[in-house]
């Protein structure tokens, strides 16, 4: 049951964290070249970017291991993923695959992560203004 909270909480965070970062986009764009250069906020943007992506990417293998747990209309039926598949395990040594909790701690990870780039940004576009 845990799982199952973990899961949905953590997508319901990445809606206004998303939200977020699409209200940043449409601020820069207003203020692009006139006050404030593109070398100064596009790393913080690049960065807000890529940690929403791998959060969102986090998300998803945990929901598809969560749909493991569930049960099936059939018994006989091999459980599928709701979403995704998950990377094939590479062969040679065995690698410990994550679990729902670590993968949903990543993804949280990224999205304070890209809330810290935000509040960068935000001070950034007020200097502009």
């Amino acid at each position: 049951i845990v799982d199952f909270i973990l899961v949905f909480q953590n997508k319901s965070l990445l809606k206004p964290a998303d939200h977020r970062f699409n209200k940043i986009v449409a601020e820069l764009k207003k203020i692009r070249g006139a006050k404030l250069k593109i070398d100064i906020w596009q790393p913080l943007l690049n960065e807000a970017a890529l940690g929403l992506k791998e959060a969102r990417d986090s998300s998803q293998d945990a929901l598809a291991l969560l749909a493991d747990y569930l049960p099936q209309p059939d018994a006989n039926q091999e459980p599928t993923p709701l979403t995704r598949a998950l990377p094939e395990e590479p062969e040679g040594p065995e690698v410990k695959q994550p679990t729902i909790q670590e993968l949903v701690e990543n993804s949280l990870a990224k999205i304070k992560g890209a809330y810290k780039n935000f509040i960068e940004l935000s001070d950034l576009i007020k200097k502009a203004k």
